[in-house]
């Protein structure tokens, strides 16, 4: 009789770490780049995304190419991300998590879309979200220069 206890013991302690080892877990997909994306990528997809870099020349603000381009005249990374509303959702919420080489997080910026009268979201619509990482913001601006890739978070509801 004991080792029936024992054994029922064993099943349902094997049953829990089994359920609980899933639980709480962030859904994560990979782009064709290789950047994260984490959370509610089935109700928001990003079709594509790029990093342009600007900079100063000249008094003028100049395109200084695609990615993340560290040099004096680099003054801030433009990240322009297309997605799709999939899941009829009402709003979403964007961040870009910015990385360093040790894949350190530096820091966290985003943007949120939400569905007005005016402005309705529809299912498979297409809406663009552009997220700036200047290094004129003090808060960032010490790790301006080490960011070297990002990966994105979404948040997506249908209710408001």
């Amino acid at each position: 009789m004991k080792k029936q206890y024992i054994g029922i013991g064993m099943v349902i302690f094997l049953l829990l770490v089994v359920c609980l080892s899933g639980c709480g877990e962030e859904k994560t997909m990979l782009l064709p780049d290789g950047t994260k994306v984490i959370g509610d990528f089935q109700k928001a997809e990003i079709l594509n995304y790029s990093v342009v870099t600007e900079g100063y020349k000249d008094g003028e603000i100049i395109n200084l190419g695609y990615g993340f381009i560290h040099n004096n005249t680099s003054f801030r990374y433009k990240i322009n991300i297309a997605m799709k509303n999939i899941d009829s959702t009402n709003y979403v919420t964007l961040e870009a998590l910015f990385y360093d080489t040790d894949n350190t997080l530096l820091c966290t910026l985003g943007d949120t879309l939400e569905r007005t009268d005016e402005a309705p979201l529809y299912k498979n619509q297409i809406f663009h979200f552009n997220i700036i990482y200047s290094n004129n913001d003090s808060k960032y601006k010490e790790f301006f220069s080490d960011v070297d890739h990002l990966n994105f978070y979404i948040y997506a509801d249908r209710s408001l």
